[in-house]
């Protein structure tokens, strides 16, 4: 590619071409000396022409050197440069001004600059183009440029003419440079400090509210109706349009509104709140629609102020209440002093200058006129020497914080010689500067009297405790919640509970019967008759239960008590049991057993001649279905003579030893199958043992018995059954509720066969009754079962026991001894087979 000066050297070459042609000479008319002479003046002349273009080369050389450090100069000035016509179009631009737009060269040349323009700033451009073009001179043009990634940015534009020459020195038409420089920054940070400024204008009208209301709140003579007047007013030109905003404050169903008040839609509202009740409110409205500032019209801080104002205002409210209350207080305060007679002292514990009234002085005997010049030593001089440590401790303790109060009781020697007892109590109101005490004010009060009352009163309440704890009778104190305050040591014991743990209880929870309304219904009756006496039954710890004889007494004191003491009665219940038990079942023994053979006699008698007749009849005729029928009852008959003689224990029915839990699980299929659908039968059996010496028969009769009558009990309620078995020690068997009553356990481990409902449970005075033959609560007809159940444990050499509670199911134990060989042993085939 040929340089810029090879180009020119050719142009100027074709240039003198064309001379030499236009001014062609003939040479045959010339003379031979001129000839000669012009030969060497064109050597001459060449020659120079020579050295001349060698010059101009030189100068060509520096020219390309300064065009190129032009270029470069121009396309990394620190200000964009484009060239325009007088359209706007570009001509040329500098790299700086690509940079700018995020444009290459051939994006920009020959396109209107307005392109490149804001939207919003292209016509303000176009209608100051031309005069800005027609001279630029202290000239500036602000606008937004776009650039490539459609980022605005602002530009200040400034014009210049670029003078263009010909190679012949002629002017040309001058180049219109437009130079652009970037002034985003520069915008941003004018914007920035108008919103500072603006802000901080703001901030100064907040702070001028804050600072005036301030003032109002602070003075005392101000009354708090002036201040609210003031301070809406305030509030109301603090905010950020004050010409647009009126104010409205409620308080004590009255309002007090600026100037024009008037309700709209936007509103910024906030409570007066004092001592945790809301008062009233303050309001602010802007009177016609503001510039939207995230959800409302104000300002963040405008919101801030309005509730700080508000607070300010429930604070200035309580501390204006809490002044009318102390000067209230002050006047009853000073008529206290003088009704209660009590005596008043205030010490300057800088100086030792005290104060004394004249009550003060006649505690101890004397006029006050008697004791001046009056002293902290007058004080020192009347009290007892044993009470000066103790009540220097406490003034110390309460002049270093550790006592809100110094409070002492001493002795002050009275005029007659003898001691009265005195409380004294004080606190330092004002402090010096260094944080010493300065003075203090306090009383004297004679608490002789209250002294020796107190005690007597130690002395009765121990010679009362000392009574109440020996006893072995039990004591408790109840609120009248039924909540225990109050219990001796011997009905600790007696429930198994430590004091602190039934310090708070309820009698609820400690009474087997009662149900919340009985005991409310109990104390009312007690509360109104003054006294009552009768026997409940309650709940140890570990949940057995035990009787007791209660009698209470209604004291009118600390709002009410039940003083009861109780007596445990559990010996005195089982011997009487024990002893109608015995009597009942000696009787009915020997009653139901005549009646159970001679019965059995008679029905043998029966049932052999209805089978003598039933051979002679045909099996299809009349009589021999009736007498098929009398035939079928006395056999029924005569296993319920069966069952009378089981009750007494009087069969004799062959026992083997027996794995008890492969036989109970034998039973399970049979017992489940004669169930109702919504109650279930679970069962928790080992996989062996342990071996009993059982009958079969009796054994799975004892289960039907005992779970027939555990899902009876449920009646339609969804529930379930419990079948367990476990290994117990003689000393684990329960004593309450116990049958036969006489039962004594031997030295052998007991098997525990327990069936659980989750039924109703018995009433505590029913379960005796549970087991008495024909008794029930179901219908006329039922009640062996339990009874039958009974005697065939006890012809096992077995007992019975029943734990139950109200609305929460009955638990029936059968304990019956284990089989001393460690072998297990299963049912015998002829014993399965007759179960």
């Amino acid at each position: 590619m040929k340089s810029t000066q090879e180009k020119w050297f050719e142009r100027l070459r074709e240039m003198a071409k064309q001379v030499v042609k236009d001014h062609s000479v003939d040479v045959k008319k010339i003379d031979p000396a001129d000839i000669t002479k012009l030969i060497n003046d064109i050597q001459v002349f060449q020659v120079e022409l020579e050295i001349q273009n060698d010059e101009l080369r030189t100068s060509l050389d520096e020219l390309e050197k300064s065009r190129t450090r032009f270029s470069r100069l121009f396309d990394m000035a620190p200000a964009g440069y484009i060239i325009l016509d007088e359209s706007g179009i570009i001509l040329d631009v500098n790299q700086t001004m690509m940079d700018m737009l995020h444009k290459h060269r051939d994006d920009l040349m020959r396109k209107p600059f307005s392109r490149f323009i804001a939207p919003d700033d292209q016509g303000i451009f176009l209608a100051r183009f031309t005069a800005f073009y027609k001279n630029p001179a202290d000239k500036t043009m602000e606008i937004r440029l776009i650039n490539g990634s459609s980022s605005i940015f602002h530009a200040r534009l400034e014009g210049r003419f670029i003078p263009l020459e010909t190679y012949s020195g002629k002017p040309d038409i001058d180049q219109f440079c437009l130079i652009v420089t970037d002034i985003t920054e520069t915008k941003n940070s004018e914007n920035e400090l108008k919103n500072y400024a603006y802000i901080l204008n703001e901030r100064n009208k907040e702070l001028h509210c804050l600072y005036s209301i301030s003032r109002l709140t602070n003075d005392p003579a101000n009354l708090i109706d002036d201040i609210i007047e003031d301070t809406i007013t305030l509030l109301a030109n603090a905010m950020q349009y004050p010409d647009n905003a009126c104010g409205r404050i409620k308080y004590k169903n009255r309002e007090y509104a600026t100037q024009y008040f008037k309700e709209t839609e936007w509103k910024q509202s906030s409570d007066i709140v004092v001592n945790d009740e809301i008062i009233g409110c303050v309001d602010i409205y802007y009177v016609k629609k503001m510039p939207i500032i995230h959800d409302s019209p104000f300002l963040e801080e405008e919101r801030a102020l309005i509730h700080s104002v508000a607070m300010r205002l429930g604070q200035t409210i309580a501390r204006k209440q809490a002044e009318k209350k102390l000067r209230e207080q002050k006047k009853r305060l000073e008529g206290i002093i003088e009704g209660t007679n009590i005596g008043t002292w205030e010490w300057n514990v800088q100086t030792g200058e005290t104060v004394f009234n004249d009550k003060w002085a006649q505690i101890i005997g004397y006029n006050l006129e008697e004791l001046e010049p009056v002293t902290i030593k007058t004080w020192q001089a009347h009290a007892h020497p044993g009470d000066f440590k103790k009540s220097g401790e406490l003034l110390k303790q309460h002049f270093v914080g550790e006592l809100p109060y110094y409070d002492c009781e001493c002795r002050m020697k009275h005029k007659d010689g003898h001691w009265v007892e005195v409380h004294d109590r004080g606190k330092v109101i004002t402090w010096t500067s260094d944080g010493s005490p300065l003075m203090m004010f306090g009383t004297h009060q004679d608490i002789t009297q209250r002294k020796q009352a107190e005690q007597q009163e130690k002395q009765t309440r121990r010679y009362l405790e000392t009574i109440l704890q020996t006893t072995a009778d039990g004591f408790w104190v109840l609120d009248t919640q039924g909540i225990l305050i109050d219990v001796n040591e011997a009905y600790c014991s007696m429930t198994g509970y430590k004091k602190e743990q039934l310090i708070g209880m309820s009698i609820g929870d400690l009474d087997n019967i009662e149900s919340p309304e009985m005991t409310a219904e109990r104390i009312e009756r007690i509360v109104a008759n003054g006294y009552e006496f009768f026997e409940a039954w309650h709940r140890r710890r570990d949940d057995s239960i035990f009787p007791v004889e209660v009698s209470t007494t209604w004291l009118p004191i600390d709002g009410g008590r039940l003083v009861c003491f109780g007596r445990d009665i559990t010996e005195r219940k089982q011997a009487e049991a024990r002893i109608l038990h015995l009597e009942k079942e000696e009787s009915l023994g020997r009653m139901a057993g005549a009646v159970a053979h001679h019965y059995n006699n008679l029905l043998t008698v029966v049932m052999g001649n209805l089978d003598i007749a039933l051979i002679d009849l045909p099996e299809d005729c009349e009589p021999a279905e009736s007498l098929t029928h009398a035939m079928e009852a006395a056999l029924r008959a005569s296993k319920l003579g069966s069952m009378m003689l089981a009750y007494l224990g009087q069969t004799n029915a062959p026992r083997k030893r027996l794995d008890l839990s492969r036989a109970c699980k034998g039973f399970l299929p049979a017992l489940r199958a004669d169930m109702l659908s919504h109650i279930s039968l679970k069962a928790d059996l080992q996989e062996t043992g342990p071996v009993i010496t059982a009958n079969a028969r009796q054994l799975q009769q004892i289960l039907e018995f005992l779970i027939t009558n555990a899902w009876e009990a449920m009646g339609d309620q969804t529930g379930s059954v419990f079948l367990g078995i476990r290994r117990v020690c003689s000393t684990e068997i329960a004593t309450a509720h116990r049958y036969p009553i006489d039962f004594q356990p031997g030295k052998t481990d007991y098997v525990c066969m327990e069936v659980t409902d989750t039924g109703a449970g018995i009433p505590e005075n029913d379960i005796d009754k549970i087991f008495e033959p024909f008794y029930s609560t179901k219908f006329t007809g039922r009640g062996l079962g339990l009874p039958v159940a009974l005697g065939a444990v006890k012809a096992h050499s077995g007992c019975m026991a029943v734990t139950t509670r109200p609305g929460r199911g009955t638990r029936v134990m059968v304990f019956l001894p284990v089989t001393d060989k460690t072998d297990q042993a299963l049912p015998d085939k002829r014993e399965t087979d007759e179960m």
